[in-house]
């Protein structure tokens, strides 16, 4: 953390959540988005759930019942993160296969004025994956993603539709949509830094 004020740090930032299943490169694609950012003079910083499993020997260790711990502790730090603007650009890589799994920092984003992108790999060719879930687990995880919940359900999404909203714009799998994200956080960035 910063020793900053709120009052001395910039007003803006962007968000950008990645939406995708275990195994489609997020991580990667999250890499390569930083440094290419940060290769513009922007702090960038990533914020993973997967980064919780690492153990004390740098290596991945996934627990499977500390994944609801896990969400969070990451989405805590995100959010304290956000609050000290450590970053001018934040992404968060995790699955966000189910819209009620950012809105609470969707939420934040938009109390602190940050724009929001998502970067929407569901469609994009799996690999494989470090967790151990299996592939048709996977095709499960990604069928559900679209499918509507019941009307008693589904009201919550109604009550709740402005944080959507306030997303500024979805970008796919596609490289084409990868250089366009990275040209619309670019544009973003500029309008606040200069």
């Amino acid at each position: 953390m910063t020793d900053l004020q709120f009052t001395d740090l910039p007003a803006e930032a962007t968000v950008v959540f990645m939406q995708g299943a275990p195994g489609v490169g997020k991580t990667t694609k999250a890499e390569e988005l930083k440094k290419m950012l940060e290769g513009h003079g922007l702090r960038v910083g990533i914020f993973s759930t997967d980064k919780i499993f690492m153990n004390a020997d740098g290596k991945y260790e996934f627990v499977p019942y500390a994944i609801g711990a896990a969400h969070a502790f990451e989405a805590h730090e995100l959010i304290i993160s956000m609050r000290a603007r450590e970053y001018d650009v934040y992404i968060v890589d995790n699955t966000h296969l189910q819209r009620w799994e950012f809105l609470h920092p969707l939420r934040e984003a938009m109390y602190e004025n940050f724009t929001v992108f998502v970067w929407d790999l569901r469609k994009a060719h799996n690999y494989g994956n470090i967790h151990g879930v299996p592939d048709d687990k996977v095709e499960m995880m990604l069928r559900n993603s679209d499918n509507p919940y019941p009307p008693h359900i589904e009201q919550y999404y109604d009550k709740n539709q402005q944080w959507f909203d306030y997303i500024k714009a979805t970008f796919d799998h596609k490289p084409v949509s990868q250089l366009a994200l990275g040209e619309a956080i670019k544009t973003d960035r500029r309008k606040y830094l200069g």
